[in-house]
């Protein structure tokens, strides 16, 4: 995450919105430019959706993955950070 705030154009700003989620008492979620962070708080895994960003086609900022649907599922303590390509 601190690599991406240095190196990332979207984490420069100051600009920060939440965004809402199917587990808002389990997730920290926020946009950042044109990222979105969800970070799981808990010690369980968690699957949810994101109400009104289109999950699928994007790509995991952390991992370098592509998102293939939206359902998104976060491991204990995990994160992604979306965003398209």
């Amino acid at each position: 995450m601190i690599e991406l705030a240095r190196t990332e154009p979207g984490f420069l700003g100051r600009d920060l919105e939440p965004v809402k989620t199917t587990a808002p008492k389990d997730v920290i979620a926020y946009r950042r430019g044109e990222a979105v962070v969800l970070v799981n708080a808990r010690a369980s895994g968690v699957k949810l959706g994101v109400t009104g960003f289109e999950v699928a086609g994007t790509r995991d900022l952390l991992s370098n993955r592509p998102q293939q649907g939206n359902t998104i599922s976060l491991p204990a303590y995990g994160a992604v950070v979306l965003q398209r390509p």
